[in-house]
């Protein structure tokens, strides 16, 4: 490696002050670390190589996982979210409630509380606190829903989609159950809304009426026989 792009890797490596650990970080390392040894071949043993490798390679390892890792959260963070029409407009004014009124009521409720005094003792202060952070929370979690949000449309009675009403009936028994299947935001199974990443909900889609089913649960396998979608 010449020096020019030696320097260059330097600076790279500055750049990543307080970063320590992380995949770039770690592989601009490793790039020095090579060119380190090559410009110190001759006098290097074979001893001294076999034992610089081995304590290299762990880290190189780590932050390969390290990116792997954050690629896979990236991936989920870009996950579809289906919503209905009522609960993408549910949850849009859930989201300006938490930013403007409960963000306010709870940046007071941190002033009162710091005027008490002495927060490593001020119950009123780490309630706040815990308050904010449970806030804050909720604020990511549903602008990442919102970002992502697929709105359901109109589906065809023919195959079960998310918004369809299915009525399924289980093998060996006489009962029906009619379940909605729905996004997982609006999943609750007491009202019969069935998620579509629930085990059920996701053997359901894409199927017909008179299809089977067969769901793995802790008991062992269940097969439902679809009856009718509406």
């Amino acid at each position: 490696m010449s020096r020019s792009a030696t320097t260059g890797l330097k600076k790279k490596l500055l750049s990543f002050s307080g970063d320590a650990g992380t995949p770039a970080r770690v592989v601009v390392e490793d790039r020095l670390e090579r060119a380190a040894l090559g410009e110190h071949a001759q006098t290097a043993t074979p001893e001294r190589n076999t034992r610089e490798e081995s304590e290299r390679k762990p880290r190189l390892k780590a932050g390969l996982l390290c990116a792997r890792i954050l690629a896979i959260h990236n991936t989920m963070n870009e996950e579809k979210h289906y919503l209905s029409k009522e609960k993408h407009a549910e949850l849009t004014e859930e989201l300006a409630l938490l930013k403007g009124t409960k963000r306010k009521e709870i940046a007071e409720q941190l002033e009162y509380a710091k005027s008490l005094g002495d927060l490593s003792e001020n119950a009123e202060y780490q309630e706040a606190r815990e308050n904010q952070a449970a806030v804050e929370d909720r604020i990511g979690k549903l602008e990442q829903i919102l970002k992502h949000a697929v709105i359901t449309k109109d589906h065809h009675a023919g195959m079960v989609e998310i918004g369809s009403h299915v009525t399924v009936q289980k093998e060996g028994s006489k009962e029906k159950e009619s379940y909605a299947i729905v996004g997982s935001e609006e999943a609750d199974i007491a009202e019969k809304k069935l998620s579509n990443e629930s085990p059920l909900g996701r053997a359901l889609l894409a199927k017909k009426k008179g299809d089977s089913v067969v769901v793995v649960t802790p008991r062992g396998k269940v097969t439902y026989v679809i009856l009718d979608i509406a």
